[in-house]
């Protein structure tokens, strides 16, 4: 997805915060973290997307702040918190009468949990509110013709505490008698889910979880290890988690994807022509 301008202001922003999280006492290193990355900003293409934005600044940042996890602690919690939740999430999927449907909705649901955008959302209130799913029929019925036993899915997955409510959705898949493979980054950034995060919420007990070799807030294919690259190019099904990995994929993927995320930011909501915040799964490619 090609990037706007209120894409740098909102990156700064993002840098501002991971700066009073890690050193809330120093703001010599807020100013500074600000006019470096400000700097760096004025060196990138237009013509890349906002995770190769991000790739460039977040390592600038852990150096200046001395860390290179700044969010380390907030990824446990939101994985302990959200993993109390899951049981119950996971009794009222399977009683369902559409359990995949239900599933997919609650992970997307579960995209409100992301440290990127200015504005957080509560996903606990969305997920006894939002239970219309009338926005996922098109793709869902595409999805559908796909899921024969023995299909291969990948999963590019997106957030911490997230993943927890991943498990519910690859469950459900799995069940279908698909192989599922889930792709988490290979390094921190934001709140982004690394293989301690799968490993936590036991995803690795269900299905096989690859690191993607991405280090941004978004999966890009050219910098993807060899491993993602074989399954994402050989898989029967791309499932894409989160608004990140869509603004690295969309419009730019060599097959088909779909994509299950909140559009949490207003670049992106204008984009798709929705409101902001609004559930998004559709299939693009």
């Amino acid at each position: 997805m090609i990037p706007h301008l209120d894409c740098q202001v909102c990156l700064l922003s993002q840098g501002l915060k991971m700066a009073r999280i890690a050193a809330p006492e120093e703001p010599e290193k807020h100013e500074r973290l600000l006019h470096e990355w400000a700097a760096k900003l004025n060196t990138l293409s237009m013509e890349q997307t906002v995770p190769h934005w991000a790739q460039k600044l977040y390592p600038l940042g852990y150096e200046i702040l001395g860390n290179n996890d700044p969010y380390a602690e907030i990824k446990r919690d939101a994985n302990r918190m959200v993993m109390q939740s899951v049981p119950e999430v996971f009794e009222l999927v399977a009683a369902a009468n559409d359990s995949l449907r239900v599933a997919m909705n609650v992970s997307i649901i579960g995209n409100y949990i992301d440290h990127g955008p200015p504005e957080m959302f509560d996903w606990q209130v969305s997920l006894d509110r939002e239970n219309d799913t009338s926005f996922m029929d098109g793709a869902m019925q595409e999805l559908e013709t796909l899921l024969t036993p023995g299909a291969q899915v990948l999963v590019l997955g997106d957030n911490a505490g997230e993943i927890a409510l991943d498990t519910i959705l690859v469950k459900q898949l799995v069940e279908r008698g698909v192989e599922v493979i889930y792709a988490v980054r290979s390094a921190p950034i934001l709140n982004d889910a690394l293989m301690e995060d799968a490993e936590f919420v036991g995803m690795d007990k269900i299905c096989r979880v690859i690191p993607s070799g991405c280090t941004t807030f978004g999966t890009i294919m050219d910098q993807a290890s060899p491993e993602l690259l074989k399954v994402y190019n050989s898989a029967d099904i791309v499932l894409s988690k989160g608004q990140g990995n869509f603004e690295a994929l969309y419009e730019r993927s060599n097959r088909p994807v779909f994509f299950a995320f909140k559009a949490k930011c207003k670049v992106v909501a204008d984009k798709l022509r929705c409101v902001q915040g609004s559930s998004v799964f559709m299939c693009s490619g």
